[in-house]
């Protein structure tokens, strides 16, 4: 397989993550690798390369997207080629991919960790969808409509948008990007990114950030009061999906889905939530990969300082795979 460096034209029938928008709102050099099988584009990677210091890395915030009629029988051998181009670019490391960058495959002596997410098809009649629901979830949806609660589209108070999914992630012990960076990206994004919000009696109960591009939606972010108001946040994906499917979007994406969750957590709580929107579990590869061992370590060194008492300094892909030896 021949890989190389191409000019791709994006649309809406891609992840709105390999779009130029979003690529650029990373603060790197982005780009597209294009994988030919017999002089014929089959595979097709954004990427973003990245400087810190002494270091250069790679992200990639889209997985590979298949041209035609292409199968992942050759993802494998498209990804080590990949691998191989961005050695010759001087690249100390792949970082870890974002859990909406979920793979069909891995490149070989990669560091990888199986995950999954929950999608929705939007395909579907509205009936459909709204029977596919769990029961308690359509109880309780009734319910806050019953009670008054809206639910809200609107971009005009991003900063309170952000302060609210601080305030969200704080009370989990997780960190979040800084406000230029939310910023960038929403401004980066413009018609393709939408922020719902709920409110009960004019006052805030949750929100959600979603980008999307006709191949699906997702959500990114959500906030929330301390205490929501009961149904709140389930009419508010609701109204979501509902919004999604006018505008002919195909699927929504409840981004990330860790295969196995400690029973009685806070993450299994969250996971039941979004699979009773009638999901279906996605399953791929979360991967990263040290292609300068030395400045990998230094990099992931200086991490864990910076992190030091502000969380868990791993990333995914490694408390994925200590909860599997363990």
């Amino acid at each position: 397989m021949d890989i190389k460096e191409i000019d791709f034209t994006w649309d809406e029938n891609h992840p709105i993550f390999a779009s130029p928008g979003f690529l650029k709102s990373q603060n790197g050099t982005y780009g597209y690798f294009g994988g030919f099988s017999g002089g014929v584009l089959k595979y097709v990677l954004p990427y973003v390369i990245k400087k810190k210091l002494i270091f250069k890395y790679a992200v990639f915030h889209a997985d590979t997207i298949y041209i035609d009629d292409s199968v992942p029988d050759e993802e494998k051998e498209f990804l080590n080629g990949v691998v191989k181009c961005l050695k010759k670019m001087k690249v100390d490391f792949v970082q870890s991919s974002p859990s909406y960058s979920l793979f069909n495959e891995f490149p070989e002596r990669s560091v990888f960790a199986p995950f999954g997410t929950y999608l929705t098809d939007l395909t579907l009649p509205e009936e459909d969808l709204w029977n596919n629901l769990h029961q308690k979830h359509r109880n309780v949806i009734r319910n806050a409509i019953k009670n008054g609660v809206e639910i809200i589209r609107t971009k005009s108070d991003i900063d309170f948008v952000y302060d609210a999914l601080i305030k969200t992630l704080d009370r989990s012990g997780m960190g979040f990007s800084g406000k230029d960076y939310f910023r960038g990206i929403v401004n980066s994004l413009g018609d393709n990114i939408e922020i719902f919000s709920a409110y009960k009696d004019e006052i805030f109960q949750g929100c959600a950030v979603i980008p999307f591009s006709g191949y699906s939606a997702y959500y990114l972010w959500g906030g929330s009061s301390e205490k929501p108001f009961t149904g709140a946040m389930n009419l508010l994906q609701w109204e979501a999906m509902k919004y999604f499917k006018s505008r002919g979007i195909k699927q929504y994406n409840f981004v990330g889905a860790r295969l196995t969750a400690e029973p009685g957590s806070k993450l299994e709580g969250i996971q039941r939530f979004k699979s009773r929107f009638g999901t279906v579990m996605k399953t791929g590869y979360l991967w990263k990969m040290p292609l300068n061992p030395i400045k990998y370590q230094m990099f992931n060194l200086l991490i864990k300082i910076k992190n030091f008492g502000k969380g868990p300094s791993e990333d995914i892909i490694d408390q994925e795979r200590k909860k599997a030896v363990l």
